[in-house]
Order: structure tokens, then C-alpha cells, then sequence
């Protein structure tokens, strides 16, 4: 908001209140029209499929043209409203103004009131009438953004749906497509192709939330009929569609061609709302692909398998799409597809499969809603052949059950789409992360056998035929995968749904995760020692934050530390199992064995995942921790060999500190420097907690140390002692299955 100079107030005139009458007019004016068509129309007698496509198309006129009547008539709130607030203040202002400066005051530009001399009484009034008139000021700064926001969107609207291309219709389409491909379009046909295809900013927003998008039908039928007129092109002759256009007109038009392909095959794009449920039509009322031009229909279709010509035209189509935005893509068939084709073409033994593969992998993981639907199988029938059905789980082996040969990176960017979803605001997006993880998770954790023993023989390609894991054929995707998973530790380990920001990996329709999930879980990731370090230390950097957050909450529910132990559970024992894995195929020993707990310690705390917890607490990972601080002072990863086991003091001391730090980051906990008990942990004179090794140095040595900060705790919060003997309850009643 930005407050009006007094010099600009003095001569505002506001008279929005006649602009709003027009307005309304209109909006009247324009509901009585189509309340007349439609009357008249309906009143004829006649009947069968003339009069059939005559009603549909009269019900869709009118729904839009009352939209439009909707819009002026947010118009006109927008300017009476405007008026109310905005008139009232102006001539407050002015008048005020006038009288001040005539008693003597100076007015400056930011609304301060001065007074010349020495005279105290006027000083002071002037002081008192800066105030108010800069308070007033400020109320007509926010009324009039207020109303040039409300102005604003309404205009935004009817230009939607009134714009200056109004009149496109199939016989244009027909011409803008022939100019197109012969070099001969103007920019007036450019432009109709760029105004068809363009969303405003909340229609994308919409389409990345996975939200219906309502096109004028208009705009889709011209969409529509574009398709149809390059029905029977090849596809290379498509992907040449502008190509001879100057001054940059050919990008453009790429880009449109690119963008009608997405929004034509969206089966959330619709004319005015009318869905297959409500009886419409795909390529009609919404999007789809029987939309498509047939040679892109069946290059997204038709499986690729080990055909040249086939791949070439997949890889064509890809070449297209390529050429639009991504955020008109979101949700798209055409993308859904080119996944399901991609996948066809990882299952076969060749050399050219992998790089093609994963190039189309990389360039549909920006469709985040897409990726979500393959990882789960939402809405992927329709991109198969009649009468098939997609198997996600089918899907999602074929893709980590294969040697890529180090051409992984497509596969990685769909696990990173997953990932960075895990962290939205939007909870439709977040949720949908971690169903798509879910379903990783469930693969994972029944096939860790086959994950951790990839031949050739498994029908994916491993040329050597040894029996290879996932981690020594895959270090960068098997590294993605721990990220991805790591959002969803807590969730594995049983923390409800309700106290998680990262939201659908445990919800109604899904069972919790089992143990021995988990535990198969934690053993693949630690088939790579990069990805078993940085997954292993996510999950003890969790443990440390759910002890935060016992000691931030009232030190009273102990469920904290059973969601703790379950983790700690399932990182020895999948360490352990991945391990005997590794003896049982004699790919290892024991002697020559790293010690993976050890490993974890080389990981700054900076760089692991906060606690995914809801509301306040969601900060409270990090709030106490700086980025110089080990994450063997965080967690309670013992102090040495491969095995955790917290009845060694320095890791309860662990516990007890992240207690502490839980603690001292809530809100009213007071100075805790005088309490008797623990107050010998905090700075005297800053009140900060101490760190982990300044208070193992309070004594001789380290374990005297911490043997008294547990003492010490358990005397402040006697329920400690609970929480530990739930912690112990927690390891001894997850034992896998």
C-alpha cells in the first residue's frame, strides 16, 4: 500500500459510483439477452439430433454470457465499494487540509504537519494532526488498492471472456493452420493461436493444484479444430509447423502448437465445466487424447518397444511438447503418455534405450501432477489400449529394477518431482507427494530382495548377470530415492497424519506401514554408501526432533519417543539385514565392512531434513542447532560399531539434550538458569543452552558428564523416565516380521 500525497488528494475527484451504474447495466442487459435466447430456443418445436446439438450449445452460450454479466456485476461492487470508503476519506482530507493550511500549518507531501515559531500549543497540535491525517491518509491507501484490486480482477475477467480474438471459429482455424505450415500467417494469426492457449495466473495455479479449468468454449472449439487439421500430418511434418515464419513468429507458434497439444489432451481443461460425468464429450467439452491429431495419438499410444520408427516419432512428439510452457502442461494425457511410453521403452535390452528413456523421464518430471498419476496410477488407463490397464507397481519396477547404466537422471528427476512436492503448501499437491511415495515405498519394501539382487535374468538389463544392487548398479537414483523417502520417515514410523506437514503416505485408504516395511525400506537405500549415509542420518536427525519436540510440548506424551525407537529399530536392523545381504552373496565381509553409523557423523546437520511436523513446531528441527554442530551431539547414534543401542549413557545423554533444546526453544518456559535442577545447562549470562560438548566437559570426564544431565532432567521432568521406558517399549514391540 502506498499513502497518497496530500498534493494528489487536494484535487481527487471520486466519482466511481456513475461508472458502476454502467456496469450494472451492462450485467443486466446481458443476463435479459440470454434469458431471451434461451426462451426462444427453447420454445421452438422441433426435435431430434439438430435440436439436440442446437440445446447443448445454446446451455453452454448461456452459462458464459451469464459469467460475463457476473463479472460486470463485480465490477460495479468494486467501484461502489471503492466510492464508499474512498469518498468519504478525500473529502475528509481536503477539507481538513484547507482548514489547517489557512490557520497558518504547513502540510508536507507525506502528510506531516508543521507550525512555525516557538508557540508550544500549536507544536503539539500540529504533532496531534499529523497523526490523524497520516492514519486517514493510510485508510485511503489500502481502500484505494483495495479497490484497484477488486477493478482489477473483474477487467481481468471480461477481457477472459470477451477478448479482442472473439470470433475465432473453425474456419479461421482452418486458414491458421495452412498459413502456418506454408510461412504465409500474419500476426494477427499469431496471435489468435497465442490468445487461445494462454492461461491467466490463477488457471494455472489451478491446473498445478490438479483444479478444473474452465475455457470459453470458444477458445477450445478453435483449440479443437486447430487438432483437427493436422489430422492425417506426420508427426516430423507437425513438428515443422511455423518453421517458416520470421522474425521470431516461428518460436512463437511453436510454442502454441505446443501448448494446444497439452491443453487439448487435459482432461481437466473444459468448455464451461461441462465434464464426462455431466455428459460431455472428450475433444469437445474437455480435453483428452481423441483430442489429438492421429499420428500424435498413436505416437503417445502405440508401444515403442525395440521399432526405430517408432521411438523416432515418441521422440518427435516429445520434441514438440517440448516447446511450451510447463505450467500449461500440468496434468496433461499428452504427458501422462509420453511416461507410459518412456517406461515401454526402458524394458528393452539396447543400447539406445536408456538415453531416450531418461530424456523423456527428465522432460515430463517438471508435470508434477502427471508424475504423481504414474506413481500411483491415477488416471493412466486413459493413456493405454483399449481394454488395458496401467499396473503402477509393474511401472515403478521397471524403473528401479533396471541398470541404467549410469543414464539415471530421468528417473531421479521423477523422485525428486515427488520430493519437492512433499514440502508444498498446497495440501492437494502434498498429498498427492506422498501417496506417489507410498506407492515407492510399497515397491520397495516388497521387492527388496530383487532390488538388492539385479540380473539380466529379471528381464531388466544387466549385462554382467551378476547379482547386482540397486545402489552398486544406481548410486545417483538410489541417493534420490533415500531423499524422496526421507520426507516420510516419521510417517513410516507411525506419527499420525494430523501432526505432519507432509501429508498422504498414511491416510484413510492406505494400512500403516509395517516394520518389516520399514526395516526393507532402510536396507535398499543402504545399498549405496552415500545414500545409506545421508538416509540414515535424516532418520537420527528425526529422532532428535521428535525429543524436541517432547521437550517443547509439555514433556507428557510419550508417543514421541515410541515413534523414535520404531525408527531406530528399522535403521539398525535394515543395516544389518542389507549387510548379510551383501556376506550371503560374497560381495563383502565383515572385516572389510564400514562401519555405516560411523559415516552418518560426516553429515552436518545443515544438510538433513527438518521434521516434517505440523504448526509451530514445524522450525523447532533447527531452531537450537547451529551448522557447524555433528549429528552425533544431535541424535542417538552411539558413539561407535554398527549397532545402536541407547542404554549406553552417551546416547541417552543425547536424548536428554534434545530434550533440553525442545525445551529451551518453547514458547513461555521462563529463565530456566536459576532452576536447581537444570540450570547449570544454561548460559548464565545469555540464557542459551550450552552445547552437547561443553556440557560433557562440566566434569572429568565425558560420562560422569552426561550421567548427571540425565539425572539432572529426570529430577526436573520426573515423566522422563517414562518417556525412555516407552522409548525401550517402542524397539522391543516393532521387532519386523
Amino acid at each position: 500500500m502506498k499513502r497518497p500525497a496530500a498534493e494528489q488528494v487536494r484535487f481527487w475527484n471520486v466519482d466511481l459510483a456513475s461508472t458502476a451504474t454502467k456496469a450494472t447495466t451492462i450485467a443486466n442487459s446481458v443476463r435479459d439477452t440470454v434469458d431471451g435466447m434461451h426462451r426462444t430456443i427453447d420454445a421452438m418445436n422441433w426435435s431430434g439430433d439438430a435440436r439436440n446439438a442446437v440445446d447443448g450449445r445454446c446451455t453452454r452460450e448461456v452459462t458464459e454470457m451469464r459469467v460475463i454479466a457476473a463479472a460486470y456485476e463485480d465490477l460495479a461492487t468494486a467501484l461502489n465499494d471503492g466510492q464508499a470508503r474512498m469518498g468519504q476519506l478525500v473529502s475528509q482530507l481536503r477539507t481538513d487540509y484547507t482548514s489547517l493550511t489557512n490557520s497558518g500549518y504547513k502540510i508536507e507531501s507525506d502528510w506531516t504537519v508543521t507550525a512555525e515559531g516557538d508557540d508550544a500549543g500549536r507544536t503539539q497540535e500540529a504533532t496531534n494532526q499529523t497523526v490523524r491525517l497520516q492514519r486517514l491518509a493510510d485508510e485511503l491507501g489500502w481502500a484505494d488498492a483495495d479497490c484497484a484490486a477488486g477493478v482489477k480482477s473483474a477487467v481481468d475477467a471480461i477481457n477472459e471472456l470477451t477478448p479482442a480474438n472473439a470470433g475465432a471459429n473453425p474456419r479461421q482455424a482452418r486458414e491458421d493452420v495452412d498459413a502456418f505450415r506454408n510461412g504465409t500467417a500474419t500476426l494477427e494469426q499469431v496471435e489468435r493461436l497465442t490468445w487461445a492457449t494462454t492461461l491467466t495466473d490463477q488457471q494455472k495455479a489451478d491446473l498445478a493444484a490438479g483444479r478444473q479449468v474452465n475455457l470459453p468454449q470458444e477458445r477450445l472449439d478453435y483449440l479443437n479444430s486447430v487438432m483437427r487439421d493436422l489430422d492425417g500430418l506426420p508427426v516430423g511434418e507437425i513438428s515443422k509447423i511455423g518453421a517458416g515464419l520470421p522474425n521470431g513468429e516461428d518460436k512463437v507458434v511453436a510454442a502454441g502448437l505446443a501448448d494446444a497439444l497439452q491443453l487439448t489432451s487435459n482432461p481437466q481443461v473444459t468448455g464451461n465445466g461441462l465434464t464426462a460425468a455431466q455428459g460431455g464429450k472428450a475433444g469437445v467439452d474437455f480435453g483428452g487424447l481423441s483430442a489429438l491429431p492421429s499420428s500424435v495419438r498413436t505416437a503417445l499410444t502405440d508401444p515403442p518397444g525395440n521399432s526405430s520408427v517408432k521411438r523416432t516419432n515418441v521422440e518427435t512428439v516429445a520434441e514438440i511438447l517440448s516447446k511450451g510452457s510447463s505450467q500449461v502442461a500440468q496434468g496433461s494425457d499428452a504427458d501422462r503418455a509420453l511416461l507410459n511410453q518412456a517406461t515401454d521403452i526402458t524394458k528393452q535390452i539396447d543400447s539406445e534405450a536408456n538415453p531416450l528413456a531418461s530424456k523423456l523421464f527428465s522432460q515430463v518430471s517438471s508435470d508434477h501432477i502427471a508424475v504423481n498419476d504414474f506413481f500411483t496410477g491415477q488416471g493412466m488407463d486413459a493413456v493405454m489400449a483399449p481394454g488395458e490397464k496401467f499396473d503402477n507397481q509393474a511401472a515403478i519396477g521397471t524403473l528401479l529394477d533396471h541398470n541404467w547404466d549410469g543414464d539415471d537422471a530421468g528417473v531421479s528427476a521423477l523422485l525428486k518431482t515427488v520430493d519437492t512436492d512433499a514440502s508444498s503448501p498446497d495440501r492437494h499437491i502434498n498429498t498427492e507427494a506422498g501417496q506417489s511415495a507410498r506407492q515407492i515405498a510399497d515397491y520397495v519394501a516388497t521387492h527388496r530382495d530383487t532390488l538388492l539382487h539385479i540380473t539380466s535374468e529379471s528381464g531388466h538389463w544387466n549385462p554382467s548377470n551378476a547379482p547386482t544392487s540397486i545402489g552398486a548398479l544406481n548410486p545417483n537414483l538410489t541417493a534420490q530415492l533415500g531423499d524422496t523417502l526421507a520426507n516420510y520417515i516419521p510417517a513410516m514410523a507411525g506419527v499420525d497424519d494430523s501432526n505432519l506437514n507432509s501429508h498422504g503416505f498414511v491416510d484413510s485408504n492406505t494400512r500403516s506401514f509395517s516394520a518389516e516395511s520399514m526395516r526393507n525400506v532402510f536396507a535398499v537405500i543402504d545399498s549405496d554408501p552415500e545414500a545409506a549415509k545421508m538416509f540414515n542420518a535424516n532418520a537420527y536427525q528425526q529422532i532428535a526432533g521428535l525429543n524436541q519436540i517432547y521437550g517443547a510440548t509439555g514433556m507428557t506424551d510419550t508417543r514421541w519417543a515410541e515413534w523414535g525407537a520404531h525408527i531406530d529399530k528399522a535403521a539398525q536392523d535394515g543395516a544389518q539385514l542389507e549387510l548379510k545381504t551383501r556376506q550371503d552373496d560374497g560381495t563383502t565381509t565383515q572385516k572389510n565392512n564400514m562401519a555405516l553409523f560411523d559415516g552418518i557423523r560426516e553429515v552436518a546437520a545443515y544438510e538433513l531434513k527438518k521434521v516434517p511436523v505440523a504448526g509451530g513446531l514445524l522450525e523447532l528441527g533447527l531452531k537450537s542447532m547451529s551448522s557447524e554442530v555433528r549429528l552425533d551431539t544431535l541424535g542417538t547414534v552411539a558413539t561407535e560399531g554398527a549397532h545402536i543401542d541407547l542404554s549406553h549413557d552417551g546416547s541417552i545423554a543425547s536424548q536428554s539434550y534434545n530434550i533440553l533444546q525442545g525445551l529451551a526453544s518453547s514458547p513461555d518456559h521462563g529463565d530456566l538458569r536459576n532452576d536447581p535442577n537444570i540450570g547449570k545447562y544454561f548460559d548464565p549470562t545469555t540464557g542459551e543452552l550450552r552445547s552437547f560438548t561443553d556440557i560433557g566437559n562440566s566434569y572429568d570426564n565425558q560420562k560422569t558428564s552426561y550421567a548427571y544431565l540425565n539425572e539432572d532432567l529426570a529430577q526436573y521432568a520426573p515423566n522422563v523416565d517414562r518417556y525412555r521406558l516407552q522409548w525401550n517399549t517402542g524397539r522391543s514391540t516393532n521387532e519386523p516380521k
